[in-house]
């Protein structure tokens, strides 16, 4: 169900994407800031995220590459979980990452 729902937004997000890369950056600061404002319902926290933004679209993604840094935060908390039920099963012996 979910793929015949998604399939007609491929053509908007792909339009998306050929836009210039400062106007995805300056959409991208703008949804940070706006999420950070509704989430602390601060103004105050909104300094922070623009500080990171800066940091992190300016600077890191131009340098680094982003799809492993994207998939670190994607999968992180799932591998957080499995690991820690791992640990638990194996009544918290470390090797059996190391056993085949």
């Amino acid at each position: 169900m979910l793929v015949i729902i998604d399939l007609p937004m491929i053509r908007p997000w792909v339009q998306q994407l050929q836009a210039p890369y400062r106007f995805l950056y300056l959409a991208v600061r703008l949804l940070c800031a706006i999420g950070s404002y509704t989430v602390a319902n601060s103004p105050v926290a909104v300094l922070p995220a623009a500080l990171f933004s800066v940091l992190g679209l300016g600077y890191a993604f131009k340098r680094l590459e982003p799809a492993p840094m994207i998939l670190g935060f994607a999968l992180g908390p799932q591998l957080e979980d499995n690991v820690r039920r791992a640990m638990r099963a194996s009544s918290g012996d470390p090797m059996l990452f190391l056993e085949p």
